[in-house]
């Protein structure tokens, strides 16, 4: 049977042409009732995909990272993350622009001053119609960002914020998070570019 509906579209149900006149099956065709056999079948857009910027912060203090647990219900939900942020949305920013970006939302969003923002490198990952491009930045904690109390008062005080691209995230107060060693993390389920993020502490830090 199976063989039949393939050599039945391969030499009359043909996308351009169809022979309905030679086909056996005529009267249980929707499309030849319709008398437009060849409008089928019905193709969908392909949706265009959408290239982001975006970067992740690693937050380090006496020897842990600061870590966050991503909601159930939201993409990726349940499994554990650096902080990170949306930036831009097809367009080009130069390492500069995305560093000082970066440096503005960690100020915004932990209240501390970064003194050593460093650039670890950069992951692409590709999800859904998104091809992004994600900056990795590591920054040792102020001194009030003690292990178990990752927040400086003002910043526990403040509630999430919607990113550039109106996605809500980097959420302290909203999320629970943790702080942990390397030898920690294998005990946390991560994504799979933020386990190369793990991958990169490992190897530089």
């Amino acid at each position: 049977f199976n063989q039949a509906l393939m050599e039945l579209g391969a030499l009359i149900c043909s996308p351009e042409n169809p022979a309905c006149a030679l086909c056996p099956i005529k009267t249980f065709c929707k499309a030849y009732k319709n008398g437009d056999p060849q409008n089928y079948p019905v193709r969908s857009k392909k949706q265009r995909s959408i290239k982001i910027i975006a970067s992740a912060l690693v937050l380090e203090n006496k020897g842990k990272f600061l870590i966050r647990l991503r909601p159930l219900g939201e993409i990726m939900g349940g499994l554990w993350e650096f902080p990170e942020w949306k930036l831009a949305k097809n367009k080009k920013l130069s390492l500069p622009a995305i560093q000082r970006r970066t440096i503005k939302l960690i100020e915004k969003e932990f209240g501390i001053k970064t003194i050593d923002l460093k650039h670890l490198g950069t992951i692409k990952r590709n999800y859904t119609y998104f091809n992004e491009t994600l900056h990795i930045f590591f920054q040792p904690a102020a001194g009030d960002a003690e292990p178990g109390r990752p927040f400086t008062r003002s910043a526990r005080r403040r509630r999430g914020h919607e990113d550039e691209m109106g996605w809500r995230s980097g959420r302290p107060c909203g999320m629970e998070h943790e702080w942990a060693t390397k030898q920690q993390f294998s005990s946390y389920p991560f994504s799979s570019a933020h386990a190369k993020i793990v991958r990169l502490i490992t190897e530089k830090l």
